[in-house]
């Protein structure tokens, strides 16, 4: 009965594990938001939302309930870290933040700007460019939709877009270009929804490639995106259809 018992617990975790993998290739996006994301990624670059999770070791869906891969026998999650100043056994609690090591050694100075003293080995931070490109993208979508001409320039790095205009004349080559696109591609969004289905993001730069899907037509059509940032945000560079 026992062997029974046992045998009987162990099929059913195999269900359940095979029910959580069935479901991640069933719906391989975002549960959030239902963007398609690399499978590499913990977490939604649109949203934020964290992804589901897998097995370190053997890459298996796994229930966020469970403690250890029935698999492999694998910690799924690591163990919390101690709070702040927590003895743990074997180990004296830690120095308030700011207090000095050792007795005698001066305290760390603070980090410019704030009253708390960096940890140590902390790189320095790094200012992220506002907005997220993604944002960029739906608004160009949007925008063309709308045919608000004036509300798409500022999606743009203009010189880059037109690097060979001179300056005086690329106020009216913006105007002229925008006019034309929302008249040529305006018509086209009608009915469509759009999906990014691949987005290479960096520091400073990404691209991301959009699929528009025309129900209707039962047409696609591919857009790739090229964007920038500088201190006022992400802006379009290129954008090849």
């Amino acid at each position: 009965m026992r062997i029974a018992s046992a045998l009987a617990s162990f099929l059913a975790a195999v269900a359940a594990v095979l029910s959580l993998a069935g479901d991640a290739a069933a719906q391989p996006g975002c549960p959030t938001c239902g963007r398609d994301v690399d499978p590499a990624f913990k977490f939604c670059p649109e949203d934020g939302t964290r992804l589901p999770l897998t097995c370190a070791d053997c890459g298996r869906a796994m229930d966020r309930a469970w403690s250890f891969c029935p698999f492999d026998g694998k910690p799924i999650q690591p163990a919390p870290a101690a709070a702040p100043g927590e003895a743990t056994p074997g180990k004296a609690a830690a120095p308030p933040a700011g207090a000095p090591s050792t007795p005698g050694a001066p305290a760390p100075a603070a980090a410019p700007g704030t009253g708390t003293p960096p940890a140590a080995g902390t790189p320095p931070a790094v200012a992220l460019p506002p907005g997220s490109p993604l944002a960029v993208v739906d608004a160009v979508f949007d925008g063309i939709q709308a045919g608000d001409v004036e509300g798409l320039r500022p999606l743009y790095l203009w010189p880059a877009f037109f690097p060979d205009a001179k300056l005086e004349e690329l106020d009216g080559t913006v105007t002229k270009y925008l006019e034309r696109l929302v008249e040529r591609v305006r018509p086209t969004l009608d009915h469509t929804t759009r999906k990014p289905v691949n987005v290479q993001l960096g520091a400073r730069e990404a691209t991301i490639r959009v699929l528009v899907r025309n129900g209707s037509a039962r047409q696609t059509t591919e857009y790739v995106f090229t964007l920038v940032a500088d201190d006022e945000g992400w802006k379009v560079t290129s954008i090849r259809p």
